[in-house]
């Protein structure tokens, strides 16, 4: 099966110039190495997932419980956003980000001990970011409301 991402239907500009610039950066070098390298393009996902992640410790208020590990760093914020900020297109968001940092590992530690189909896994990881990239659109102003409800 051949599998083609889309690029018109994914939407990241938006991130261009915030404070999410550095995820934005990797994007749109995951995009460029997207048709030269493929497992690098998921590698480079996995980067912008680490970028996104940093913003969020900092949003969420959480930095210094911040591991060094990705897979521990995803636990600790999925515990500290509460699953109705986590929802998004009816999933939780921290699906679609385990699914950038397995894609990811795999494009930079490839190994021979098993056959991969790297052309459905840069596409699932693609899949991912766009959901991502949606999500955190309105993640920070749905947290800053959920941490400080406004008074009637």
């Amino acid at each position: 099966m051949r599998y083609d991402v889309k690029f018109g239907n994914i939407r990241f500009a938006h991130l261009k110039g915030t404070r999410y610039g550095m995820v934005y950066k990797s994007l749109v070098e995951s995009k460029r190495l997207y048709s030269v390298d493929k497992e690098a393009s998921c590698a480079r996902l996995r980067k912008a997932l680490e970028a996104l992640l940093d913003e969020l410790f900092v949003i969420t208020g959480t930095l210094k419980m911040k591991q060094q590990s990705l897979l521990a760093n995803l636990h600790i914020l999925k515990e500290a956003i509460p699953e109705k900020l986590r929802i998004y297109e009816g999933e939780d968001i921290f699906i679609e980000m385990h699914n950038i940092r397995v894609h990811g590992n795999n494009g930079a530690h490839h190994n021979s001990r098993g056959t991969k189909d790297i052309d459905k896994a840069t596409h699932a990881s693609w899949i991912a970011a766009k959901k991502i990239c949606g999500w955190v659109e309105t993640f920070e102003r749905n947290y800053d409301e959920y941490k400080n409800p406004r008074k009637k």
